[in-house]
């Protein structure tokens, strides 16, 4: 039985996940905003079959439903979820240094990111 792996990934070197199509009998969906980045993945890995682009920014509930629905359209169910973005901006490791609106922009992907990206696809 093949396994479906949603892996979502924002603002990070996705080609650091070439380790993951190793793992025999998946289907993974890779997801990120760096489209030319995922799909180029895609087609260095293997065949549309196996492995698949969906453009997601985790801070956007639309774009975390799209790719739910793809999922489920696709695969007609999800199994493993990978959520691995993380951002780090413009924070330095003074606090009293920092930005309001790039703190936000790291809390926003960081953990809000976080929860809607399992608040959707992990209720399929």
């Amino acid at each position: 039985m093949r396994k479906q792996i949603e892996l979502v990934q924002t603002r990070t070197p996705i080609k650091r996940m070439k380790i993951v199509p190793e793992i025999e009998a998946t289907e993974i969906d890779l997801c990120d905003i760096q489209d030319d980045l995922g799909h180029s993945l895609c087609a260095d890995i293997n065949s549309q079959e196996t492995v698949s682009f969906v453009h997601c920014d985790i801070t956007n509930e639309s774009d975390n439903q799209n790719v739910a629905d793809t999922a489920i359209a696709k695969h007609g169910k999800l199994d493993i979820m990978f959520n691995n973005a993380s951002i780090s901006d413009k924070i330095g490791p003074r606090i009293v240094a920092a930005d309001c609106e790039d703190f936000k922009r790291v809390f926003d992907v960081n953990f809000f990111g976080a929860f809607l990206g399992a608040n959707t696809l992990l209720g399929l």
